[in-house]
Order: structure tokens, then sequence, then C-alpha cells
């Protein structure tokens, strides 16, 4: 229907899965890039951010809510978690950065903090439908960010 070649594609990646992964892994309009403002309060602006905008999107809220969450059919837990592993990977070096200028403690788990800086964002956009406006991304982020902070 989208004139793609089937077969080429099963060719390439034989595992359903991995081919979820992959796409995930590239999607298209998610800034793969870490920010670095010098600052890690705006950095978790930025980030919350950009977390809005992906699941708050059509293409978003189908991926999120439908496949990843609802639909057992899709994607294993462990794609699920490979994914997000690699994802939460490529931002640690915000945190690390911070961490280097003395912004925050030592004993910080970047996993968390990240999960911490999403999980309220991806709960109104998937869950309550409440507005994920750039005034709540930045309420999100200064709680993580006082609770990472050294001061």
């Amino acid at each position: 229907r989208h004139g793609l070649d089937v077969d080429a594609i099963q060719r390439r990646w034989p595992d359903p899965e991995e081919l979820i992964l992959e796409a995930l892994a590239h999607w298209p309009g998610a800034d793969a890039s870490p920010p670095d403002t010098g600052w890690l309060r705006t950095d978790l602006f930025e980030l919350a951010v950009r977390m809005a905008a992906i699941v708050t999107s059509e293409t978003g809220r189908k991926l999120h809510g439908g496949h990843l969450i609802g639909d057992s059919h899709m994607p294993s837990v462990d794609v699920r978690q490979s994914a997000w592993r690699t994802r939460a990977a490529a931002l640690a070096v915000v945190f690390e950065r911070a961490r280097v200028r003395g912004e925050i403690r030592d004993d910080i788990d970047y996993f968390t903090a990240l999960e911490l800086l999403f999980a309220p964002i991806n709960m109104r956009a998937l869950y309550t439908g409440e507005p994920v406006d750039d005034a709540y991304c930045q309420t999100v982020a200064e709680l993580v960010y006082r609770a990472v902070s050294v001061s």
C-alpha cells in the first residue's frame, strides 16, 4: 500500500521487534542530540518540551498509547526496555555535564532522573489528556532540578 518492498524489509529485519526498535531509535522529528545550554535547569526544560512534542503529536499518541502500552502483540517488554535504555544512555550526558559543573550530587541515578522528568509528561499526554504546555514542562523540569541539584 505504501510502495515498500516487504521482502527487502523482512530480509533486513527478520525479527519485527528489531524493526520496531530501529524505528523508535530513528523516529523522524525526535531530536536525538542532548541539549547543552550550559545549565541543567534549562537542559531539563528542553528535554521536557521535546518529550511533550513527541507524545502529544498524532503519531506519538498512536505509537505510545496504542502500540507500546495497549497492544500486547506489539513489541515485547524487552524491546521497549531496550529502546528506553538506548535513549536514556544518550541523554545521560546532560546529567554528567551537570555533575562536572558541580550542579548535581554524585549519587544521582541518571536514568531515574530522566524517568522523573518524562513520567508526568507521559501521564498527561497519554492518560489524563490535560495540557502539556511549556508552563507544565517548566514546572516538571524545575521539580526534577530541585530533586537532583546540590542546592
